[in-house]
């Protein structure tokens, strides 16, 4: 179910949706550790539905936000987060996998990446319920040396 949260009282919103993945305490500390400085172009990897990027742009208005998001209907609701806080301009979409590097942004044109990747091993437990979660959760679709692999290409210095 689709479901829309401010991050503050009078703040910026966010969009999630319950079946896909839900947002947990890991995103937003995630989101308040990365601190890219005034003016970057900053790179989210596996971005879902835009959560860290709407953390730092709540914070720095200035930096520019590469979303790679493998889910259609996540990035989706991505696009909507961004749209409905008036930062449609500080950001890009880009659908695919993050494997593909015609998916990813130009090679060295970003300056910073965040990523909340998959953590865990696949067939390493009982897996998540429903594609979206198990993907989000489980080495499924990528590995973290794939996001790794992903970052050096975008970053401007190769990580």
């Amino acid at each position: 179910m689709e479901r829309k949260d401010l991050l503050r009282q009078g703040g910026p919103c966010f969009y999630f949706d319950t079946e896909l993945f839900a947002p947990t305490t890991d995103s937003f500390a995630l989101g308040w550790f990365a601190a890219p400085k005034r003016g970057e172009r900053v790179c989210d990897l596996g971005s879902g539905t835009g959560l860290l990027g709407t953390l730092l742009l709540a914070r720095e208005e200035s930096l520019f936000i590469e979303n790679v998001e493998i889910s259609a209907p996540a990035a989706a609701l991505a696009r909507k987060t961004f749209a409905e806080n008036g930062w449609a301009d500080r950001a890009a979409f880009h659908e695919g996998d993050l494997r593909d590097v015609s998916v990813l942004p130009k090679a060295g044109s970003v300056d910073y990446v965040i990523s909340n990747p998959p953590y865990f091993p696949a067939g390493s437990g009982e897996s998540a319920k429903g594609e979206a979660r198990q993907i989000a959760r489980e080495e499924t679709s990528c590995t973290l040396d794939d996001v790794c692999a992903a970052a050096q290409r975008v970053l401007r210095y190769g990580g």
